[in-house]
């Protein structure tokens, strides 16, 4: 893998002491001539003391050096399993890859043919699934909310898709700023176009010959059952006659987030699932093997993710890391809007309220709105959100670029998962 990196261009790989051991630095020049750092630490153990609720040592955790943009971007969980030693694992790795998600990293995973072998590029597995049975019209439906927000078309996005996992993550490397918006971008134009139509009218998600289940852990299907705005499901499930076992997808969106760019960015759902009953040591079940995991590599950037076995949907093991699936995505009437504190930031602040309602709805204090971030006598940039005691604050998209002050935690807004940044860094 370390090989494969340093041969790729825009790439350049040192050996380096990280945290204490032997490891490396990758200096990588975007495609504009941007110039960014990253460290590469092998074998990193992960637990309860790093808030992953299960122990998992991934084989490598790839993270920025420079301070901002390690805040801006997370660290990145990298599994390079082999097929031969883990395609009886699946249940006990995608445990472990779901309880590192839930602590606001990334993971990605690659195996021995995601990395180039001599003169062909590596297909991209995951693309007999989340490019399959997508509606036209809700294709067509995604370009029109596309264009009103700025996003890349389903045309682009689909390009992106088709692309290997290790070309995938080299491009992370060298222009995460650009592409890691495309990746949210492209697991949204896949949730609207898997959309089962008549659901958008009468709530259906409920119903078991549609196969929700399949997918959609017990924990999430709680939660939707509780909200009293109908939700729009699909997926690629049996029940649709869009099966491509073994793998199911679920997909589930609040109706009234397709009429709003911002609650898109927080509301859209995807839930992945293999069926584990199935798995054997043979060629066709390592493809699937592969699409599975290529596709948990595209979708985790969907805003509210999951990716299980079929033979954990209803179990503690995985509902368990889902505990606080409605503090994640609680509804706007079940936030504290009477508290008066509150009401003034929902007032003041320019981010959206339902993000406010959900940033509220984590029991962290009212922050103040609008505080000026002040080094010395000059002040170098507006906090959009900022909690003064704890030197903790949320940047809004003209202020993103802010140097961060020493001492203090500077979250932008558009980081996909800043409501948990946040939260970490308040209880931390």
């Amino acid at each position: 893998f370390v090989f494969e990196l340093g041969k790729t261009k825009g790439l350049n790989i040192l050996k380096k002491v990280v945290n204490g051991k032997p490891g490396y630095w990758i200096h990588a020049t975007g495609p504009d001539g941007s110039l960014r750092d990253w460290e590469l630490e092998p074998q990193v153990e992960l637990g309860s003391k790093e808030g992953v609720k299960l122990n998992t040592r991934p084989d490598f955790v790839l993270r920025p050096v420079r301070e901002s943009d390690r805040q801006a971007l997370g660290e990145w969980a990298l599994y390079l399993d082999g097929f031969a030693y883990h395609w009886d694992k699946t249940q006990d790795d995608s445990r472990k890859r779901m309880a590192v998600l839930r602590s606001g990293r990334r993971v990605w995973s690659l195996g021995w043919h995601d990395l180039h072998p001599a003169g062909k590029e590596p297909e991209a597995a995951a693309t007999q699934y989340v490019l399959k049975h997508r509606r036209p019209e809700l294709l067509a439906l995604y370009d029109k909310l596309a264009e009103r927000a700025g996003w890349a078309s389903s045309s682009t996005l689909t390009g992106l898709m088709m692309q290997g996992p290790f070309q995938l993550l080299v491009k992370v490397i060298q222009d995460p700023k650009a592409l890691l918006p495309q990746l949210q971008q492209a697991s949204t134009c896949d949730a609207i176009a898997w959309l089962h139509a008549p659901s958008l009218k009468a709530a259906r998600w409920q119903e078991a010959a549609l196969g929700l289940h399949q997918a959609v852990p017990r924990a999430v299907r709680e939660f939707y059952a509780q909200q009293p705005e109908n939700t729009g499901m699909g997926g690629l499930l049996a029940g649709l006659g869009t099966d491509v076992r073994p793998i199911s997808l679920g997909v589930c969106i609040p109706v009234g987030a397709l009429n709003s760019v911002e609650r898109l960015k927080c509301e859209v759902s995807i839930h992945l699932a293999l069926e584990d009953a199935s798995a054997q040591s043979s060629k066709a079940f390592e493809s699937d093997w592969r699409g599975f995991w290529q596709a948990a590599n595209v979708l985790q950037f969907t805003p509210r993710f999951t990716l299980s076995v079929a033979s954990d949907l209803e179990g503690e093991a995985l509902n368990s890391l889902l505990d606080d699936w409605q503090i994640n995505g609680a509804p706007e009437g079940g936030a504290p809007q009477e508290d008066p504190a509150w009401e003034e930031v929902f007032s003041l602040s320019i981010l959206d309220r339902s993000v406010l309602i959900r940033l509220s709805a984590t029991g962290v204090p009212a922050p103040e709105v609008g505080v000026d971030l002040v080094v010395g006598i000059e002040t170098i940039g507006t906090a959009e959100l900022c909690w003064l005691d704890r030197k903790v604050a949320v940047l809004a998209p003209s202020d993103e670029e802010v140097a961060t002050p020493t001492g203090w935690i500077l979250v932008p807004a558009s980081t996909p998962s800043w409501i948990e940044q946040i939260v970490s860094a308040l209880n931390g």
